[in-house]
């Protein structure tokens, strides 16, 4: 549009660019433009006076128009002089800042409308940029006046309600014809919403950003032609390309090749069909050649008729897809086990009507798939006799429980099967449950098998009790007459004999005890057999056990003039925890074994402690001897039972051949083990090792063969036995321990006779007529309510009746036959009395002991029974003892180990006290006491060099004396 000269030459000086772009001031514009042309038109025409009054009307009415369009636009238009005093005020001004234009003519400036920090802000940044001291105000618009810069801005207005406006402002700089400034138009426009809307779609903008930025999922955008336009951070990890070279791939060339038509034709048909979102998964190939599956839905989005875009948000679903893979591949391979395996599976509802049934149940009822499904199980399989037992499964079932049973079953043949069933709930996905699932196997030959096995089973059984019976029923047989030969024989050793005489009585008595040897090891080996055989567990002196049993075969040894020596310093004077007897049997085992076999040399016997730890000792113990010796072959059949290596060894050595079978099922109770090194005709040497718990030493009980002081004198003793010959034998063995005998030959004598008397102890036998010694010791705890100490004299060393007389109130056992010091024992571990009693506090002693003998031997003499052999046995192992006890306690006590002291102190009191040692009585005992106490002086050192001087001169005077 062309404008006039005149106006051209204003709207350049004082209008921008950007005001005039405004739509209201081009229609200002445009009037005022043709009145410029009318005013000059009407001039060239008129020129009389009468023509400028006319004129004048004109300029009258073009200043209404002007004031017209000046007061209906939107626009806010405010004149200000050059102070800046507003001098017009538009409507739309007063509707923008809520002002009446009244209220701010010739009374405010314009700078009263700003916000006055944004004013301050602006006029300091145009100080600095221009060096200039502005005024926060008009003066803004002037200095830009006068710096040739355009004043459009943004600025923050303030309203009259105090509502803060974002309003765009164009200020124009009106001058007079000689150039003054005489004041300045500004144009303002409400431009908050617009800020409002820009606002929105920034912070939208950033939010999308920051979607696609921190997304953990892919997110591109493809054109028509499929080519990426935009790809985020994602898509660059997952595919391995960059953004750029993204940007020259169609997604198409990602997908794997055999896949790419069905991706194709799916997203052609999307686009056919208008579908504006879809969700397809497939493979992709990474930049590194890895495939990836992709879950991915997209957006279509047309622009136009011709042209759209993909917008795709995808998901790696790799693992998820691997994951259903090995899900199909175990639903695959399960499904295969079902269908293929021996077994029939079963799934019922709730109602017991049948859903599925694999191949290996159809085979194994003889119904089809079809003629299953929908059937009761419980009604087509179960007899009525076992239908209470599937009714409480169900119940189990509905209960949660899962088990397994056996049911008699028919199937579709009728036969009578016997079916093993394990039985669960069966849930569906939620958790709720739908029904049971079996499984089940075919067990009838089983079944016939186990019933087969049972009655042979019973008849094992049978058989093993016939043979415990037999067994019983031969060791009383055999062992009531052998406890009458032994006694009889040990009886007549008592009478005055010739020489000859007692040659024959010792021969008697070997082969008689060998006898009794033989029938323990058979009766063991039937222990062994009915796993009866057990250990005991004591606290006991290894070393003592040892010794004792080094005192028993050492005799042995001296009859064949060979040597025979024990090493047992490595062990010490520990105390253990075990069966010292079943220890004692196997050194005798091997002792036996050793002697027996070895006719030159000798053999030697080393005890260690091969590993000590703070609960226990390893053990080991060798027996070595030099004597016929073993093939390699058969040193693996020497624990056999009855095994010899050929038949003229049991000839020439005599024999069973079950020692060595029981030493090592001994062993092995131990949980210890046996090696073997033998060479034939040099000789063999076996080695034990076991573990033994440490025991205490004041635990131990010190009754062996060195405690002579066992008095039961005067003790009142019930005997009952029915055997004759078993029952001299005892009353003589009781009358020289000086026991007050009474004795009964039946049970129910006994209890007649114990319902009237009182006595110390009973001696029981089992096996009698009438009433046998379970029903009178019975009789005796129950009705009798007497609580004597009963002993039992039984000829069956069986467990389960040695188990049987404790349970119903014996006391102790004592098999038959028995020696006297183990009757002794036992009798006197309920009639015992200390040893200070029987030696002290009784006067026996009437004869005044000369002051130059050491000992008095009369106590040691009444207890032998005046028996001259026995009495010099006795003497002889206080002897042997004593000098080693000498040593040991020395050196203990060099090396101020009180223990050691205590131990041996306390282990050779009862020898002295027995050799009637008076002078060392108290010494003894205090030494035993300080040394415990570990009260180490002076005194105690001078206590056991008395000790041990006074010993030795006893020692020495016994072998003067000649006892």
């Amino acid at each position: 549009m062309s404008y006039h000269t005149l106006l051209q030459k204003q709207i350049t000086d004082h209008l921008s660019e950007e005001i005039l772009q405004n739509p209201s001031l081009k229609d200002f514009l445009s009037a005022i433009n043709n009145s410029y042309y009318s005013f000059e038109k009407d001039q060239v025409k008129d020129s009389t006076v009468e023509q400028n009054e006319t004129l004048q009307k004109k300029l009258a009415g073009l200043t209404n128009i002007q004031n017209a369009i000046f007061n209906e636009t939107d626009y806010a238009i405010i004149y200000t002089d050059q102070n800046g005093i507003i001098k017009s005020f538009n409507k739309g001004a007063e509707k923008m800042l809520g002002y009446e234009a009244a209220e701010v003519i010739d009374i405010t400036d314009l700078s009263a409308f700003h916000d006055q920090q944004e004013m301050v802000n602006m006029a300091v940044t145009l100080s600095a940029e221009f060096d200039c001291g502005i005024n926060p105000d008009i003066d803004v618009v002037l200095f830009k006046a006068k710096a040739n810069i355009t004043d459009t801005n943004e600025w923050t207005y303030i309203r009259k309600d105090e509502q803060r406006l974002n309003i765009q402002l164009s200020m124009s700089v009106i001058k007079d014809p000689s150039n003054e400034i005489i004041g300045f138009l500004g144009i303002a426009y409400d431009i908050s919403e617009q800020k409002k809307a820009q606002k929105a779609l920034v912070e939208s903008e950033e939010r999308y950003r920051s979607i696609v930025e921190k997304s953990t999922d892919i997110i591109y955008r493809t054109n028509e032609g499929g080519f990426f336009i935009f790809a985020n951070a994602v898509a660059e990890r997952i595919t391995g390309y960059s953004k750029e070279e993204l940007s020259k791939k169609r997604y198409i060339e990602l997908i794997r090749e055999d896949k790419r038509k069905e991706a194709l034709l799916f997203y052609v048909k999307q686009f056919n069909d208008r579908k504006t979102t879809t969700y397809y998964e497939f493979p992709i190939i990474t930049k590194s050649g890895e495939e990836r599956w992709l879950g991915q839905s997209v957006q279509l989005s047309e622009l136009n008729n011709y042209s759209f875009e993909f917008t795709a948000l995808a998901i790696d679903v790799t693992e998820r897809i691997d994951f259903e893979k090995k899900i199909l591949l175990q639903k695959e391979k399960y499904q295969n086990i079902i269908t293929n395996m021996n077994l029939g599976l079963l799934e019922v509802d709730l109602e017991q009507n049948i859903q599925f049934s694999n191949p290996g149940f159809t085979a194994l009822s003889g119904y089809n798939t079809e003629e299953l499904i929908g059937q009761k199980a419980s009604e087509l399989f179960i007899n009525e006799a076992d239908l209470t037992l599937i009714s409480n499964k169900i119940q189990q079932r509905l209960n949660g429980v899962a088990d397994m049973y056996e049911v008699r079953a028919k199937n579709k043949q009728g036969e009578l099967k016997w079916w093993m069933i394990s039985g669960a709930p069966n849930y569906d996905y939620k958790g709720n449950l739908i029904g049971s699932i079996g499984i089940h196997l075919d067990i009838t030959e089983k079944k016939k098998l186990a019933e087969a096995l049972e009655i042979e089973k019973e008849k094992a059984e049978a058989s093993s009790r016939a043979k415990e019976a037999f067994l019983a029923t031969m060791s009383h047989e055999i062992r009531t007459p052998l406890n009458g030969i032994i006694g009889m024989i040990r009886e007549l050793s008592y009478e005055p004999l010739l020489d000859k005489q007692k040659k024959y009585v010792h021969n008697a008595s070997v082969a008689s005890q060998h006898l009794l040897s033989v029938l323990n090891n058979v009766l063991d080996i039937s222990k062994i057999e009915a796993g009866e055989l057990s250990l005991e567990q004591e606290h006991f002196s290894l070393r003592d056990t040892i010794k004792n049993v080094k005192l028993i075969m050492a005799t042995k040894a001296k009859e064949k003039g060979i040597f025979f020596g024990v090493d047992t310093n490595d062990i010490k004077h520990y105390a253990y925890v075990g069966d010292s007897a079943r220890i004692r049997q196997v050194l005798l085992n091997l002792l036996g074994n050793a002697l027996k076999f070895t006719s030159k040399g000798g053999v030697y016997v080393e005890c260690k402690v091969l590993q000590i730890n703070d609960i226990s000792h390893t053990i080991s113990i060798s027996v070595e001897d030099t004597g016929i010796g073993m093939d390699e072959s058969y040193q693996a059949n020497v624990f056999k039972k009855f095994s010899q290596e050929d038949s003229s060894t049991s000839r020439k050595y005599g024999g069973t051949g079950l020692g060595m079978a029981i030493t090592n099922e001994i062993i092995q109770l131990m949980n210890g083990k046996i090696n073997v090194k033998s060479k034939k005709n040099e000789g063999t040497t076996i080695e034990v090792i076991f573990d033994l718990p440490i025991g205490e030493i004041e635990k131990i009980e010190s009754y062996n063969e060195s405690d002579i002081l066992k008095d039961i004198s005067s003790a009142k003793v019930l005997l009952v036995e029915d055997n004759e010959f078993n029952r001299a034998s005892a009353i003589n063995t009781l009358n020289r321990f000086n026991c007050d005998v009474t004795v009964a030959t039946n049970g129910k004598e006994a209890t007649e006779i114990v319902a009237a008397n009182n006595f110390d102890v009973i001696l029981m036998d089992l096996q009698m007529p009438i009433m046998d010694g379970f029903e009178a010791t019975q009789f005796i705890r129950n009705d009798l309510k007497i609580l004597t100490p009963i002993i039992a004299l039984t000829a069956n060393a069986f467990k389960s009746e040695l188990e049987k007389c404790f349970s119903i109130g014996m006391n102790d056992c004592v098999t038959k036959p028995f020696e006297e010091d183990e009757l002794l024992n036992a009798i006197y571990k309920f009639v015992k009395v200390t040893h200070e009693e029987v030696l002290f506090e009784k006067e026996i002693v009437k004869e005044e002991v000369p002051q130059t003998q050491l000992y008095d031997l009369q106590k040691l003499s009444n207890l032998v029974r005046n028996d001259k052999e026995q009495l010099h046995k006795m003497v002889q192992i206080f002897i042997d003892q004593a000098d080693p006890s000498i040593e040991e306690i020395l050196q203990a006590y060099k090396k101020k180990d009180l223990t050691s002291v205590y131990q041996v102190a306390h282990r050779i009191k009862p020898s002295i006290d027995g050799m009637g040692i008076i002078s060392l009585k108290e010494v003894v005992r205090s030494v035993e006491k300080n040394a415990k106490e570990n009260n180490d002086s002076e005194q105690l050192q001078e206590e056991i060099n008395f000790l041990c001087s006074t010993l030795s001169n006893v020692v020495t005077q016994l072998n003067q004396d000649g006892v």
